[in-house]
This record gives C-alpha cells, sequence and structure tokens, in this order.
C-alpha cells in the first residue's frame, strides 16, 4: 500500500499500475477530492488561529458575536472536511498496489 503523497507526486505510475492491474479508480477525481479537502483543512486552520487570536484580548460584544460565528462556520467545514475525507478513503481502498516492474501482464500466473 502506498499513501496520498505518492499519489499526489506520482499520478502517472499509479494510472499505469492501475491499467496493468484493470482498476477502474478514477485517480483525477480522487485528487480532485484531495486538493478539495486539504484547502478545506488549510481554511479552517487560518480560522481557527483567527479565533485564538482574538480570543486572547478582550473582545467586545460585536466580536464575540464574530466569532461564535466563525465557530460555527468552522464546525460546518469540519462536517465538509469529514465527509471529503471518508470519500478520499473509500477511492484510496480500492487502489490495488503497485506491482513490480518483473511482474507480467495476464489475468494469471500464465
Amino acid at each position: 500500500m502506498f499513501d496520498l503523497k505518492f499519489l499526489r507526486e506520482h499520478p502517472e505510475v499509479v494510472k499505469k499500475n492501475n491499467q496493468r492491474r484493470g482498476c477502474a479508480v478514477d485517480l483525477d477525481a480522487l485528487l480532485a477530492l484531495d486538493a478539495q479537502q486539504r484547502a478545506l483543512q488549510l481554511s479552517i486552520e487560518s480560522r481557527r488561529a483567527q479565533r485564538k487570536t482574538t480570543s486572547k484580548t478582550k473582545p467586545g460584544p460585536e466580536e464575540i458575536t464574530a466569532m461564535r460565528k466563525l465557530g460555527e462556520e468552522i464546525e460546518q467545514d469540519e462536517r465538509i472536511a469529514h465527509t471529503l475525507e471518508a470519500q478520499i478513503q473509500e477511492l484510496f481502498s480500492q487502489l490495488p498496489n503497485i506491482l513490480a516492474d518483473d511482474v507480467p501482464e495476464g489475468k494469471d500466473d500464465s
């Protein structure tokens, strides 16, 4: 089994391997989901940092309302990120291992 980092860096190797193994997983869709999830996670972390920085000061009523709204947005995005992660893992679990170069083509040992 390989990891998503390998898939991001070497999609052509994985596509070729999937062709040899007869696997029909859409790697482009998997990579798109991964990119979407990573961007969403970056956004979540950025807003958490903003909320933490604001909470270190004595916030006024407007800031408290804004931070509550920000917290709700973070929770909503975390649910979306969790769903994306589940979709990624589902597709990723269907990928076969990489075959060695000396393994002959074919459906069985002969």
